[in-house]
This record gives C-alpha cells, structure tokens and sequence, in this order.
C-alpha cells in the first residue's frame, strides 16, 4: 500500500515539475501571442534582433473558423502579455477564453490605418476597374454596422497598418527595444512596397480573366491587385449554396467564361474536385495561412508571392 502510495506521489511530483518546465518554457519564449501564421510572420519580422520572440496560437492546418483550442493552447493564453488576433468573429473560438482578458488584447480590424470592406454575402461582382474608387469609398467603413469581411492582412497596405499598432504594443512592453523595432518596420516597409509591385506586376497579365474562389476570403487581395473574381462556391464558412445557386453559379461560368476555381487546403477539396469537374474549370490551391510554410519572418512575403503566382498560372 505505501509502495503505491510513494508511486502516486512520484508520478504527480513528475507530473507538477513537467507542467512547471512546459510553462516555463512557453513563457521564455516570449510574452507575444499571435493567433495566426501570416501575422506571425509580421510580428517575427517586427521583433528580430531582440530578446523576444512571439509565439504562434494555430499551428496546424485548421481553419481559424473551426478552430478548438487545446490544454497547451490555454496555457500559451494564460502566460501571454500581449494576445494579437484579428477579429472577434475570425477567431470567435477565443472569445470566451479573452472574455476577462481584454486588457491584453490586440484586435487588428479596430487599429488605426487599417481599410475594411463589409462582407459580401452574396459575392456580388465588382469589376476590378472600379477597384480603386471602391477603396476610397469603403475606406471609412471602419466604423460601419455591417459585418467586417475579416480577412485583412491580403492587402499588403493593411499589413503596414497591423505592424504600427504592433510596434506601439511591444514598445509599452519592451521600451528598450525601441530603435530595433523602428529599424526592423522600415525594413518590413520597404519589402511590403515591393511585394505590393511585384504583385501587380505578376498578375498584370491576367486582370480580365474571370473567376471563382471556393470561399470568399480574397477580397482585399483581389481589390489591390485589381483581379476579377465573380463569385464564391461557399456564402458562409460552411454553407454551400443552394441548389438554385448552384445552378446560377453554373450559369454564370458559363456566360462569363469563367475557366478556373480557386480552392484552399482547410477546406474539403474531394467536394472542390466535384464541383470543378461539373463545372469543367480548371483548379489551383491558393492559401491565406500559410500552415505548411516554415514560421517566420519571411512566411507573409512567400505566401502571397506563391498566391499570385499560382493565380497568374491558372488564369493564362
């Protein structure tokens, strides 16, 4: 019985001192939580050259809308300083965990600088010459009562946006770091200016050619870059469209041309391949996250040069 005892005891020693080293660890990683993998990578960026590191949330291939956090996720969010995150309803599955944290929140669709666009619903089609008077108008949507589309950081000027609400964040938790900080955003400016033009530069090419997406995160990527995307397969996260949308949906690859669908990997591509089969459209995997790219300072910067490249492929 004693022998028991002492093997009970051993193992909840054995089992504190592992919780101990994992926290410990967690937090000398650094005190910056960032939910997702592209804004990660602005934070990396933004912080190189310090004694801080952010930590990533969501690093497997999951969509951020279906999203369950795990024990090791909860004690990333308990060590945390500074939680940065894009949008309540993006990641809503951090909304009860956050609800008594707030103080500690980074909500990147509410800082300074940063242009929103309400979300489509329906995806009723804009054409791409109109790109630019649409900013202008829906630059101050800001404050609008229509539901955000959440998908910000596509545009390369929002990601100039999210990295001065950063900076003004870590300063207040590291001041020391200041001149770095500076120093590393210009560099991070210069890189989003010439991503921004090699973007423009690779789908020049390609800007009248019709197309469909599978779920209607492109928005903000298609507006800069002034493509002509017409029309979502999905409405909402999860909701296909109906059978009368459908049809319509057919009806306009048809009577626009429309030769290639746009899919992502966190969604069901067995459903995606069905689809395009039926449709006869050609398809191409484009990404927003970037899961299965390393994490770091340079993932932003290749996955939106990937995105446009495989865009450019599939639309010539």
């Amino acid at each position: 019985m004693q022998k028991k005892a002492n093997k009970t005891m051993a193992f909840l020693t054995f089992f504190l001192v592992m919780t101990l080293v994992n926290t410990t660890a967690l937090s000398a990683e650094g005190g910056v939580l960032v939910s997702i993998p592209p804004v990660y990578s602005l934070a990396a960026g933004l912080m190189q050259g310090t004694n801080e590191k952010p930590v990533l949330l969501m690093d497997n291939a999951a969509s951020p809308h279906t999203y369950s956090l795990k024990p090791s996720d909860m004690v990333k969010i308990e060590n945390a300083d500074l939680i940065v995150m894009v949008d309540e309803h993006l990641e809503g599955f951090l909304q009860k965990p956050l609800s008594d944290k707030q103080e500690k929140v980074l909500e990147l669709s509410k800082v300074a600088g940063v242009r929103t666009y309400p979300l489509r619903g329906d995806y009723h089609h804009h054409h791409h010459h109109d790109a630019e008077k649409e900013q202008a108008e829906e630059h101050e949507h800001h404050e609008s009562d229509a539901e955000i589309d959440e998908h910000i950081w596509a545009d390369t000027d929002n990601a100039k946006a999210i990295i001065n609400a950063l900076q003004k964040a870590l300063l207040k938790l590291y001041p020391e770091n200041g001149e770095q900080y500076e120093s590393n955003k210009q560099n991070l400016f210069v890189r989003l200016d010439n991503l921004k033009q090699r973007q423009r530069e690779t789908l020049s090419e390609v800007k009248e050619e019709p197309f469909l997406v599978y779920h209607d995160g492109w928005q903000y990527f298609e507006k800069q870059n002034g493509l002509n995307g017409v029309g979502s397969v999905v409405l909402d996260e999860d909701i296909m469209q109906s059978v009368r949308g459908r049809i319509a949906l057919a009806d306009k690859v048809k009577r626009l041309r429309v030769r290639c669908l746009f899919t992502e990997p966190q969604f069901d591509s067995k459903i995606v391949r069905s689809l395009a089969e039926d449709l006869k459209l050609k398809t191409a995997e484009i990404d927003l996250l970037g899961y299965d790219m390393p994490k770091d300072e340079n993932l932003y910067f290749n996955l939106m040069l990937q995105n446009a490249d495989k865009i450019k492929k599939c639309l010539q």
